[in-house]
């Protein structure tokens, strides 16, 4: 067979391989991005939690017509891009109230129709139905759910316990058993005036965090406060910060890093916008440093989460709207232990790329190999939020080795691209590039239309990058073929745009 036919034959076979997977819409994607909509619903999208292909998205929904709430969990199975949806009426989902311990969900909330009652749902993962729901209740007059994590076998969740009309607010945990049942229940803060648990966290020795903002007596400002107690309840230590920042719902989140540190952020306001604190505690509980990102003025930058990486690094997340366009951007920053920015991207969903439009991160997961799962939400001006989700890579790219600051992703059906061999961008519309990994040198690429034809070739390359001038060559769709000095061989489709 001559080298062109073999190369006829090559592209018929993934012409054909690509048609097949379009059609039947099989998993041909290793990066992804995805929008849900919901057509009658308002929707705060909250929480992501991932077991194997499969993602569940916990949200707010509201309704127009009664003002009612409810909870929507939907199920995503990537694989074969099936939706599952459930809701649960009058049941209002805290913050992290999604826990998997690999065959059942955990879902912590509210019953939305009583003062006092706490509630959790127990789902079957292989038939997405509900197994249980278990009621609880709080010592005070009023409660409402702020966080859950699920740890050696038990659900632990955190709230807000009103007494005296709302003038006093104490923090609330209760342990969980997996049948249902209420192992303890303690109350925490019990001698300040208003406090508000904004998360509970798994400490990396097996404990808790409780992660809260505060407010004295007779005093000005709200503060931020950190509380670690063991399983059982008990308090090992608690850290009161000493800066007032607004009262009202300032966030406070926490990361714990890798060394045994813990970044608390928080906002003040600035002369002009709210600057962003991380505060850095060590492993006992003591203040020994802080860092202040500030806004550039006008601009509005928010953390929506801190999250732990998993190596000597931790991310934050949230939007970034830029005054003198309009623009907002879903916001992803990794930063070493030490508060060193290792990169930042700023992201757009290719539908919402206009003045005014929104775009914002609200959960994250890290996989093993370093990618990362986003969980967001999106809208235009005066619109409903849809639902975001998407996955880069570890440098916080859509599926290249390095991208810009400020990206927009590209369409949904994004082919996968192999870890060894990488191009991008994809599509293209004047330098393509060509990269491999470790050190591997390119041999041989070739750019061949779909017909076979060969329309750019470069041979002996000797490096591990090679650019490509495709601004001269018509758009539409092409193959290259790269070949690499350790005997692989690879075929990718590309767009020149």
């Amino acid at each position: 067979m001559s080298e062109n036919s073999s190369l006829t034959f090559i592209m018929k076979y993934y012409f054909l391989l690509f048609t097949f997977c379009f059609f039947i819409k099989i998993n041909c994607q290793e990066y992804f991005n995805k929008k849900f909509v919901f057509e009658d619903k308002f929707i705060t999208i909250l929480n992501l939690s991932q077991i194997d292909d499969t993602y569940y998205l916990t949200s707010f929904l509201f309704f127009s017509e009664d003002n009612s709430i409810s909870t929507g969990l939907l199920k995503y199975k990537l694989s074969n891009d099936i939706e599952s949806f459930i809701e649960y009426l009058n049941f209002g989902i805290s913050e992290k109230g999604i826990q998997n311990n690999s065959n059942k969900l955990f879902l912590f909330g509210k019953n939305r129709s009583s003062l006092k009652e706490l509630k959790s749902i127990n789902i079957d993962l292989h038939n997405f139905s509900t197994l249980q729901a278990n009621s609880f209740y709080s010592e005070g007059e009023y409660s409402f759910p702020t966080s859950s994590i699920y740890l050696m076998d038990h659900l632990y969740t955190s709230y807000i316990d009103d007494f005296d009309g709302g003038d006093h607010r104490e923090i609330g945990i209760k342990k969980i058993d997996t049948l249902g049942n209420e192992v303890w229940s303690k109350n925490y803060n019990t001698d300040i005036e208003l406090s508000y648990a904004w998360e509970i966290s798994e400490s990396r020795d097996s404990n808790i965090f409780i992660s809260a903002g505060f407010h004295y007596y007779n005093k000005l400002g709200r503060y931020a406060q950190l509380t670690k107690i063991d399983t059982s309840g008990n308090i090992l230590w608690t850290y009161k910060g000493d800066e007032a920042f607004d009262n009202g719902a300032v966030p406070t989140w926490i990361a714990e890093l890798s060394n045994g540190d813990i970044v608390i952020t928080y906002y003040i306001h600035g002369v002009q916008t709210p600057d962003i604190k991380l505060i850095w505690i060590n492993k006992d509980g003591h203040y020994y440093k802080e860092k202040l990102i500030d806004v550039t003025a006008k601009d509005e930058f928010y953390f929506n989460q801190l999250e732990a990486g998993h190596g000597d690094y931790f991310f934050a997340y949230g939007f970034y709207r830029f005054f003198d366009d309009k623009k907002t951007f879903g916001i992803l920053t990794k930063y070493d232990n030490d508060g060193s920015v290792i990169w930042k991207h700023l992201y757009q969903h290719p539908d919402y790329t206009a003045p005014n439009d929104y775009n914002s991160i609200k959960d994250i997961e890290e996989l093993e190999n370093g990618d990362i799962v986003v969980l967001g939400d999106l809208r235009h001006p005066g619109n409903k939020n849809e639902i975001w989700l998407y996955k880069i890579n570890a440098d916080g790219c859509y599926g290249t080795d390095d991208c810009p600051e400020e990206i927009i992703l590209s369409a949904a059906d994004e082919e996968n691209i192999d870890e060894e061999i990488r191009i991008y961008p994809n599509p293209a519309q004047d330098i393509m590039y060509i990269a491999t990994h470790d050190n591997v040198k390119l041999l041989n690429v070739t750019l061949i239309a779909i017909d076979g034809k060969v329309i750019s070739e470069a041979k002996n390359i000797g490096n591990t990058k090679h650019s490509m001038d495709v601004s001269a060559i018509d758009s539409g769709i092409y193959f290259i073929n790269v070949s690499t000095e350790d005997g692989k061989v690879f075929t990718r489709k590309v767009i020149v745009d």
